[in-house]
């Protein structure tokens, strides 16, 4: 399901709407956020309503969504950092119910079984929140990603490796990801892929008008019909939406 909100404020409080309600369903939902810059006017949306106490994260489980590989915690950059200094230390999250991938874990494949453990073991992710990046990822699932895939290790398209420059003070010397698989993604309960900006309106044009490939991640979710495509103006500037 597509839907294009007049701005990036409009698209981010829609999806804030949504996890709102569905944890005044269910208070012990299991989520999964990305980290990343398209994420963050929907965490500040969510804190604010954390403050007036319009919504309660203290039973809500969270799973991580991807990590690079070396980073973890406080790490300069790490998946980690960017979402506990954007979202979980204004939040009322409990700390015993986050689960999130360490980059830094000695055996990387155990590392993914014990996330895919965790999910099974909270009756599977009931929310989940996807940027795309500009090559169309999900996560750091990358184009040509294997579909039948759980958790695993990938390794980083160029244009990744390019685009996560501005998440860190310094260059960084990364090449492979550790992430939820499409496997994963696509058996969520509710999927909502929030894209905004003019910088992402030629890789929206190709997600919404061409048919879904691995090539572009993004497409996967087509064929899932609890998923939804949330725009803004700009980011669907090339579609013909009137």
């Amino acid at each position: 399901m597509l839907k294009v909100y007049s701005t990036e404020y409009d698209a981010s409080k829609y999806c804030a709407d949504t996890l709102q309600c569905a944890i005044e369903k269910n208070p012990h939902l299991t989520i999964c956020l990305a980290a990343g810059h398209t994420s963050l006017a929907f965490f500040d949306i969510l804190i604010e309503r954390g403050r007036q106490k319009k919504i309660d994260f203290s039973n809500v489980c969270v799973v991580g969504l991807d990590e690079w590989v070396g980073l973890s915690g406080k790490d300069d950059g790490s998946c980690e950092n960017f979402l506990r200094e954007n979202i979980f230390n204004h939040i009322n999250v409990n700390e015993n119910n986050i689960r999130l991938f360490d980059g830094k874990a000695a055996n990387l494949e155990h590392e993914c079984r014990q996330i895919d453990q965790f999910i099974k073991g909270n009756g599977g992710i009931d929310y989940l929140l996807l940027g795309m990046g500009m090559n169309g990822h999900l996560a750091l699932n990358e184009p040509g990603v294997d579909e039948s895939k759980t958790s695993h290790v990938a390794v980083l398209d160029s244009v990744t490796k390019t685009v996560a420059d501005k998440y860190f003070k310094e260059t960084p010397d990364i090449t492979e990801g550790i992430t939820l698989g499409i496997k994963n993604i696509v058996a969520a309960k509710k999927i909502q892929l929030l894209i905004t900006g003019e910088r992402k309106r030629e890789i929206v044009s190709k997600l919404i008008m061409e048919e879904q490939t691995n090539m572009l991640p993004g497409s996967l979710l087509k064929k899932v019909k609890h998923a939804e495509f949330v725009l803004d103006s700009e980011a669907s500037s090339l579609l013909n939406i009137k």
